[in-house]
């Protein structure tokens, strides 16, 4: 009753089960009751009909091949090729999918044993073919941050353009001077500041992934709109603009607010795009709807996105604001077209505020960030360390199968685009020993592509270097400057004592460096005990405790966190709401930031709301120490057991400058004389002895700061793992005594500033990095359930307006 052409024995699994599958063709004219397909026979030969060519319109034909697949890549299905051109998927209910056609004359089916690849045989040509399935990933792609600037709501900021507001005739606030801008590594955006209009407007040069590959997102966090005209109008925007030759496409998304004769209120979100110099304006514009209005004018935070997606030969461009409680209003997608498909050249974002009156109209504005899109997403299933079996090949997967953290890497350093790695819980432990290769293959893993590694927190997700190596090096050759963000990861383990490179014990980065919520503890190097940072890094709610500095080769420096120079890129770091705690060195062992003395002052680094303490120099050195490089020291706390708590000096061709707010800095002596730089001190900070020169308004100098022991502490969001800060004891000067017009609006832990501290009445800011609770819940401060639930409860009531 037909031609079989095929047969397979079944793979022992349930649904397809032992039986015997065997293919059939048969004629038109031939013996009736029987179809071309598929057909099973049991034990005893008693034929069932499993898959018929009738059945179904992808498998005409007669099936010519078959093949089960092993549980993975491919499914565990059963695969036939049928119509003499294609591949179909029979899953054990006989149904049938269409895998791939036109693949010529497809005669035989079979699979590696690691289920990874299929083989089959185009009978034509007489060709063998090795098809590798990429599998759909099984996590969520997220959004790669290709620029960031978090404004956290200072008055001014060495980092700019950290500004606080934006008033009719441009920008208040700054302390940069009109026409002038920071410029950024790895993607470089330089500023240009245009002092009649208040415009800033930005040059991104992309050096690995160009944005003009795809789609991207800029995106803006913003509060307070404060004293609007009783007429006229004011607009918060933000856009790109692309320019190749004589044509320029302009994607703009705007926040329009608008006050009738009335006196009333309206708004309206709309995307904007533009020909320049000239042409056509298309507009797509939706009102906001009136409680939102409400809400914005009241000073809720918002957020304003602007969503391109550049994957064609034009593109749509959509605007989203959102509340914080949540509500949401989007336009419709614009059609723009491409001019070009060369590099992303220019990124403009102006908050453009203009209106009748003269009385400034004034919005907060928290957060800016460029985003795109990771080309591919890897989720790590084991935590044993092993080579990628083929990188480029768009599979994750080691000889075993598996994907580990190094393959991931290895996968991401191979194919264009960011990468997206995703860590399971547990100790991802490297075993493979090597020192001095570049490819991730041996010891540490090498970061050469953009790559984002996310955790389910440094208390469950750890990467031990096993002191083979290092644990990550990012951007290994000079001219290589990917960047590598980390959140969510615990990074232990690291030795860095090899004679070629001895640098950079849990990470060394010579790209852009962003950790968030992690910890880097327990690693060792020459130079860099934790972490030797490049030109361009920031550091969000981590601990970076008890690594250290060895003088394997040369002078041991920098046992914790040290940001070091690197070619003509000036460094911009930022570090917030962390602990660098317990380090050891024989000089540096705290937090460092060298730059070039022969460069003015370029390099800067801004820390806020963080706490160094304990760090130990055993030759020379401090808790703080910034060498040619401006620094300003926010609501930050620094205790010196041994040794000085702060060290600044620049060269002779350095204007490197410093500038300390609200801020608590202990140590013998608490402040190394300041004999070639001159702080900036506005008052309202403290130190416990007079080397500091406090003697401004609200300074406390020459004053027993009253702090309890270095502890952990509880965190309500953000970090995963406590936190290590040092609390003011009830009655200490430091309660109350902070400057309040440069309050920040929370502290190292998250919880909010201000809060009464003492019991007075009157909730005004303290000094340091820790903002005491009110007095009737000290008890429940740093564990246990009732600490625990006053810090919700405080996080809950008005904690992230700031957010």
């Amino acid at each position: 009753n037909g031609t079989p052409t095929e047969l397979r024995f079944g793979p022992d699994r349930a649904g397809f089960g032992t039986d015997l599958y065997v293919g059939l063709s048969v004629a038109a004219s031939g013996a009736t009751g029987v179809e071309s397909g598929i057909y099973r026979f049991d034990a005893t030969g008693t034929r069932t009909t499993f898959s018929l060519a009738s059945a179904d319109p992808d498998f005409t034909g007669a099936p010519s091949g078959l093949a089960f697949s092993g549980i993975g890549a491919f499914g565990g299905d059963l695969y036939a090729c049928v119509n003499t051109d294609a591949i179909v998927r029979i899953d054990d209910a006989g149904d049938v999918d269409r895998f791939v056609e036109s693949i010529g004359t497809c005669s035989s089916l079979a699979f590696s044993d690691d289920g990874q690849t299929m083989f089959f045989i185009e009978s034509g040509t007489g060709t063998l073919w090795a098809l590798r399935q990429v599998p759909p990933p099984n996590v969520s792609i997220g959004d790669f941050v290709v620029y960031e600037e978090n404004f956290r709501g200072e008055s001014g900021s060495s980092t700019s353009p950290e500004f606080d507001e934006l008033g009719l005739s441009g920008f208040t606030g700054s302390t940069l001077p009109s026409g002038s801008g920071p410029d950024l590594t790895g993607r470089v955006a330089v500023y240009q500041i245009d002092g009649p209009s208040g415009e800033v407007a930005g040059r991104l040069t992309a050096d690995a992934s160009p944005l003009s590959d795809g789609s991207f997102s800029i995106r803006s966090q913003m509060s307070g709109l404060e004293a609007p005209p009783l007429l006229g109008s004011v607009a918060a925007s933000q856009g790109a603009s692309y320019a190749d030759g004589p044509d320029t496409v302009a994607v703009n998304a705007e926040v329009s607010f608008t006050w009738d004769a009335m006196g009333l209120p309206q708004a309206s979100l709309s995307v904007v795009e533009q020909r320049l110099p000239s042409g056509p304006i298309f507009t797509s514009e939706d009102a906001l709807p009136a409680p939102m209005v409400t809400a914005m004018l009241a000073g809720d935070p918002f957020e304003l996105t602007l969503e391109v997606d550049r994957s064609g030969a034009s593109g749509l461009a959509s605007a989203i604001v959102e509340l914080d409680a949540g509500l949401s209003v989007s336009t419709g997608p614009l059609v723009f077209s491409i001019v070009t498909t060369g590099a992303f050249e220019d990124l403009r974002h102006a908050f453009g505020l203009d209106g009748i009156d003269f009385e400034p109209v004034r919005l907060t504005l928290e957060r800016f960030e460029v985003t795109q899109p990771y080309a591919q997403s890897f989720s790590v299933d084991t935590t044993l360390d092993g080579v990628d079996f083929l990188p480029g090949d768009g599979f994750c997967s080691t000889s075993a199968a598996e994907c580990s953290l190094r393959a991931a890497i290895q996968e991401a350093n191979a194919l264009p685009g960011a990468t997206e790695i995703v860590l399971r819980p547990g100790t991802h432990t490297l075993t493979i020993p090597g020192d001095d290769e570049d490819a991730a293959a041996t010891g540490d893993l090498d970061v050469l592509d953009d790559v984002g590694i996310r955790g389910d927190g440094p208390d469950v997700t750890i990467v031990d270097g096993n002191a083979l190596d290092r644990v990550f090096h990012n951007g290994p050759l000079f001219f290589s400057t990917p960047t590598l963000r980390l959140e969510g990861v615990a990074v232990t383990g690291g030795q860095a004592d090899d004679a070629n490179n001895p640098t950079g014990g849990g990470i060394f980065s010579n790209g852009p460096l962003f950790l968030a919520d992690c910890s880097i503890s327990g690693n060792r190097a020459n130079l860099g005990g934790g972490i030797r940072g490049g030109n361009r890094f920031s550091m969000q709610r981590c601990v970076v405790e008890a690594n250290e500095a060895v003088a394997y080769f040369t002078f041991a420096d920098g046992g914790g966190l040290d940001v070091e120079r690197s070619g003509s890129i000036p460094i911009r770091a930022q570090v917030f709401d962390s602990a660098i705690v317990s380090n050891l060195a024989e000089s540096g062992a705290g937090l460092g930031c060298s730059g070039f003395g022969s460069f003015g002052s370029s390099d800067r680094i801004w820390v806020e709301n963080t706490t160094m303490s304990g760090n130990v120099n055993s030759v020379s050195g401090a808790q703080l120490s910034f060498a040619n490089c401006s620094a300003t020291v926010v609501q930050s706390t620094v205790v010196g057991d041994v040794g000085s708590g702060l060290r600044a000096l620049r060269g002779a061709l350095s204007s490197a400058t410093l500038e300390i707010e609200n801020s608590v800095i202990s140590g013998t002596p608490a402040c190394e004389p300041f004999s070639t730089l001159s702080p900036t001190l506005d008052g309202h900070n403290a130190s416990a002895d007079t080397s500091c020169g406090f003697n401004g308004p609200g300074d406390l100098e020459g004053v027993s700061l009253d702090l309890a022991p270095l502890a952990p502490l509880d965190t309500i969001e953000g970090l995963l793992a406590s936190t290590r800060a040092h609390v003011p004891n009830p009655g200490s000067p430091l309660i109350e005594a902070a400057d309040e017009a440069r309050c920040t609006g929370f502290d190292q832990r998250r919880l909010p500033r201000p809060v009464d501290g003492d019991a007075d009445g009157t909730a005004l800011c303290d000094l340091g990095a820790i903002e005491v609770p009110e007095p009737r819940s000290w008890l429940g401060l740093g564990v246990g359930a009732l600490g625990l639930a006053f810090l919700r409860r405080r996080s809950l009531v008005g904690a992230e307006a700031t957010r």
